[in-house]
């Protein structure tokens, strides 16, 4: 059950980017309606900072450190804020791989159990064929259960 490879998993710079696009065009139109709006402009920015800038600076943290190296049999996971754990690839004791069938294309969702932690690995994700087929390779076949949803 040893593996000689190394690769990472993370989320794509696209949807970072996105968010930091989003965050700018709300300053920008902040701004507009400061100089050209008239008052009170106070009302305006309390719902843009609850609204958008603290659920985009949560998930921009979320994005930016998601990270999943695979190196040989050891996993290592970095979540949000930095927190990191290792595990062998011997101690996942069960992965769910949901296959979501849709409109627009099969969407995978593999989540990985380690003793009393879990993390994902969606399809969007750069490196999910990569960890897919790790997983399929290097983990015992009936610990994985398909879940198809259509």
């Amino acid at each position: 059950m040893k593996s000689k490879s190394k690769f990472t998993v993370k989320m794509p710079s696209e949807i970072y980017k996105g968010e930091v696009f989003i965050t700018a065009f709300f300053i920008v139109l902040n701004v507009m309606y400061t100089i050209f709006g008239n008052p009170p402009h106070f009302p305006m920015y309390i719902s843009t900072i609850l609204f958008v800038f603290i659920p985009i600076a949560f998930s921009l943290l979320w994005i930016r450190k998601l990270k999943i190296v695979v190196s040989g049999s050891k996993i290592t996971v970095r979540k949000i804020l930095g927190f990191k754990y290792s595990v062998d690839v011997s101690e996942i004791t069960k992965i769910k791989w949901i296959i979501n069938n849709t409109r627009l294309g099969v969407n995978e969702k593999i989540i990985i159990y380690v003793n009393s932690e879990h993390f994902a690995v969606e399809t969007l994700m750069d490196g999910f064929e990569i960890m897919s087929e790790y997983l399929l390779k290097n983990v015992d076949p009936d610990k994985i259960i398909y879940i198809n949803k259509k």
